[in-house]
């Protein structure tokens, strides 16, 4: 059901903070003035003695014609359900028009989500071909991507890896494919090259967080604010920025964002906080060399380290115990089994 994959993905922040003496608000940030250290939620506002930003990021569009309007994002759980629903959309339209006798999805970008969300694509067309009566040999997907290689950052052998993992999956992966507009109907690339679509994912991209701060801060070029050694704003020392929207001051080694590195910045500011609120130095906040893992499609990953490089189930276990950590970290053992073993039961039929 939809409440079970809400529920799988999205942890309820009462479960989070439960026993804790932590008091939570919902509600849209309108303004954060640093001068007068007053944060304005909805229609109240709150004074503040610290405040620690952690909003995150939004889908960057880069400017394109038509792709705000006509690409679905894949920034948030409301996103994935549209994607979802908008897949099977498509195939009760194919299966009820009797003209439409094809169906394309197309992924745009060739990160970790992009890649990630083509495999799971394939399993979900599986399913919904076989539910709808349709043949899966007319139901496509195409993952295209602007650069000359997947996983850009990660790696040429986990770049190749996926790539002819993506194949084996009958993905068709276009590289050197920089979408240049889009349409209700067509995909066009630089050179002219035009492919009609059912249903545009957009995962090519992403920025910082406009955060509404009354006066302005320095950015990097996404967008990101500038932090010093201590993940503080240079001239206002009682904000703190973390996550996907934070980036190191020049000459510092770089915050290369996700997960992990929000994890990190996370538990070392719950020490060094304490610290600096005693006027004491704490030791500076020094980024740790980041691993990945890329789930494609089935009991089938990669694994990078800094010295590891692996594929296929075993790859795909590991991401599973990771995730139970991660589960353990933030809700506590019992919680994190219930999760776990949610996510096992959901995505266990699809893999």
């Amino acid at each position: 059901s939809i409440a079970q994959l809400k529920k799988s993905v999205a942890i309820p922040v009462g479960e989070v903070i439960s026993g804790k003496d932590i008091k939570f608000i919902k509600g849209e940030i309108r303004q954060i003035n640093q001068m007068k250290r007053k944060i304005s939620v909805g229609s109240r506002e709150m004074d503040y003695d610290y405040l620690v930003v952690a909003l995150g990021n939004v889908a960057d569009f880069y400017g394109i014609e038509g792709v705000e309007k006509h690409a679905l994002p894949l920034q948030s759980l409301p996103d994935a359900l549209r994607v979802r629903n908008a897949v099977e959309f498509a195939a009760q339209r194919m299966r009820m028009e009797p003209n439409r006798r094809f169906m394309r999805v197309v992924v745009a970008g060739g990160g970790c989500s992009s890649v990630e969300m083509a495999g799971e694509l394939k399993g979900f067309l599986d399913e919904v071909a076989w539910k709808n009566g349709l043949d899966r040999e007319n139901m496509e997907i195409v993952l295209a991507e602007a650069g000359s290689n997947l996983l850009a950052g990660i790696g040429e052998q986990a770049a190749r890896e996926a790539y002819f993992r993506l194949k084996q999956l009958g993905i068709r992966v276009e590289l050197s494919h920089r979408i240049s507009r889009v349409d209700n109907n067509f995909v066009e690339f630089l050179g002219g090259e035009k492919v009609e679509y059912d249903v545009l994912v957009w995962a090519a991209g992403a920025k910082a967080f406009p955060v509404p701060f009354a006066h302005a801060e320095l950015k990097d070029k996404k967008g990101r604010l500038l932090v010093n050694d201590f993940l503080q704003l240079e001239d206002f020392p009682n904000i703190f920025v973390i996550g996907d929207l934070s980036a190191a001051a020049a000459g510092k080694p770089p915050f290369l964002g996700g997960v992990e590195q929000a994890l990190d910045q996370a538990r070392y500011l719950a020490e060094a906080l304490p610290q600096l609120m005693r006027n004491r130095r704490p030791q500076p906040f020094k980024p740790a060399s980041r691993s990945w893992i890329v789930n494609i499609g089935g009991k089938w990953a990669i694994v990078k380290t800094d010295r590891l490089n692996f594929t296929g189930i075993f790859a795909y276990i590991i991401g599973r115990l990771v995730r139970f950590r991660y589960y353990r970290r933030i809700c506590g053992f019992r919680r994190a089994v219930k999760y776990w073993l949610l996510q096992q039961e959901l995505y266990g039929r699809n893999d």
